[in-house]
């Protein structure tokens, strides 16, 4: 179709929007305010009295007005990785596309290269710091290579220890001795590994190629979208929902202001019309940073251990220590939690008209697309009550049963009871013994149980998420058992490895069904 064509079918669909007539109202009781309209009617008026060109403009927003904007525009379409969103420490996540100077519209916009579609679109909020998103995707992308880096650091550690390359005692200070039935480490170094190279593992997992990993080409608006040109900057914003036609995931980082902003709103809404099978996935933020909160805790707890057994020749500090470090462990979890209950609320309780942007004509122009694609904005409001609460809930509950998020929170454990199968190497044990310290403690206690113990924190967490007139003792309490469930599952790991191959063959059994049967019934 010709440009004339095109304006003046946009001008009939503008004055039945109500842009400039509805009904017979005059345009100054348009919801548009007086030059806006006028702008709109003379952009598009333009268009239709004029002549067809080689190169006709069509994605304006005013085009768009007229029920076109899931059309693509292929021009603009821009992609980016996700590893190159968390390159430099996920600069890119950190500051506002509004309050960029033009050299750093600039930066970010040569980061991002043409594309043809997207593996994912990344629907988020500005109003959220972004640190929190950063770490979030970190962890969603990068925990595989941060384990893989882990396993390398403690193998190569534990290496040098036998090798004697690191000076390690093999025996426990005279206070401690005897005195407990479990073998205590006497050197911090797989623990300081395990924390060294985690980190190390997260830094470098975005500089390093897919290797056999998803295709990961996202759409992130302050990448993909030019900020430093108005005319690109229009037909980036505007085309929204043809970039939703390309994508095969919307992935939503959500946050509690994410449904109350009308751009993040149109995302939502603009999908299935756009891509009726593709993938929308809800991804809080609040799951991963639980578990980067709960994945220091433990390592700190653990290297704090070590410096009792050096350097206080003690253990009534440590004892301390986790009680204090597990209570504020949980009393975060459980504000974070709080999030997932608002999440659903949110869903439960979405009315269209709550949610705002900064400008009137981006208003109108969410709004009248979204009343063409579900009928009316209370459709709308039904659709997300309804359906797509219905169609997420089951996800948004199921989150913290990644199994790269378990494995997280077992590699402290794993990397203390790894120094001290070094010890009893040093001091000459038996290869039988050896076996049996791996079976009971690294494979029974640091991996099954502590799966175990992780699943009650987040359960109990969930359960009491909610703030309580004490709620600060509530807290206490749930990290007072986390903390007495931890301690008999490390005391019986080391006591039956003691006694025999049976006492520790039933050991394996236990935390093997126990652990299996929660998850199974979890993840149902």
């Amino acid at each position: 179709a010709t440009v004339a064509t095109t304006a003046r079918s946009a001008l009939e669909d503008l004055a039945d929007a109500g842009i400039c007539f509805e009904d017979g109202v005059d345009c100054d009781e348009s919801p548009f305010p007086r030059t806006l309209a006028d702008e709109a009617q003379s952009h598009l008026q333009s268009f239709a009295s004029s002549e067809p060109t080689s190169n006709p403009s069509q994605f304006t927003c005013f085009a768009r007005m007229a029920g076109r904007e899931l059309d693509v525009d292929a021009e603009v379409m821009r992609g980016v990785t996700m590893r190159d969103t968390l390159k430099g420490g996920g600069c890119m996540w950190y500051t506002s596309p509004s309050k960029l100077t033009l050299k750093q519209c600039e930066h970010r916009w040569a980061r991002s290269s043409p594309c043809e579609s997207y593996d994912i679109f990344l629907s988020h909020t500005w109003m959220t710091p972004g640190v929190g998103k950063y770490l979030a995707l970190s962890l969603q992308s990068g925990w595989f290579v941060a384990i893989c880096f882990w396993a390398l650091g403690v193998a190569l550690t534990v290496t040098l220890c036998i090798l004697r390359l690191l000076p390690v005692s093999a025996q426990m200070p005279e206070t401690l001795a005897g005195r407990h039935v479990v073998t205590l480490p006497t050197a911090p170094w797989t623990i300081l590994a395990s924390m060294i190279f985690l980190i190390l593992g997260f830094l470098v997992a975005p500089y390093l190629p897919l290797l056999g990993r998803a295709s990961d080409t996202c759409f992130l608006d302050v990448a993909c979208v030019c900020q430093s040109d108005r005319e690109l900057t229009e037909r980036g914003v505007y085309g929204l929902g043809g970039f939703l036609v390309r994508a095969d995931e919307l992935r939503v980082l959500w946050s509690p202001p994410y449904l109350t902003r009308l751009w993040c709103v149109f995302e939502l809404a603009a999908y299935r019309p756009a891509n009726p099978t593709g993938k929308i996935s809800f991804r809080p933020i609040y799951m991963e940073l639980s578990v980067l909160i709960g994945v220091p805790t433990l390592h700190l707890n653990n290297l704090f251990m070590v410096v009792c057994v050096m350097h206080f020749k003690s253990m009534y500090p440590l004892a301390v220590f986790s009680l204090i470090s597990f209570t504020c462990c949980v009393h975060l979890l459980r504000r974070s939690q709080c999030t997932r209950h608002q999440l659903l609320a949110d869903l439960q309780k979405f009315d269209l008209g709550n949610a705002a942007c900064t400008h009137a004509f981006d208003r109108d122009f969410v709004m009248s697309a979204i009343a063409r694609w579900y009928g009316s904005s209370k459709a709308f409001t039904k659709y997300v009550r309804g359906a797509l609460r219905e169609e997420l809930a089951p996800s948004i509950n199921r989150t913290g049963l990644r199994p790269g998020y378990i494995a997280m929170l077992c590699l402290s454990g794993m990397s203390v009871q790894a120094q001290v199968c070094v010890q009893h190497w040093i001091n000459g044990s038996s290869p039988e013994l050896l076996l049996r310290f791996v079976l009971s403690n690294v494979l029974s206690y640091a991996l099954l149980w502590t799966y175990c113990v992780a699943r009650l924190l987040l359960h109990l967490s969930s359960r009491f998420a909610a703030p309580w007139r004490c709620d600060f003792l509530v807290s206490l309490t749930i990290g007072l058992g986390i903390w007495l469930m931890n301690f008999i599952g490390w005391v019986i790991g080391q006591a039956v490895a003691q006694r025999g191959a049976p006492q520790t063959g039933g050991w394996v059994l236990l935390t093997s069904v126990v652990s299996f049967v929660i998850l199974r019934r979890s993840w149902h």
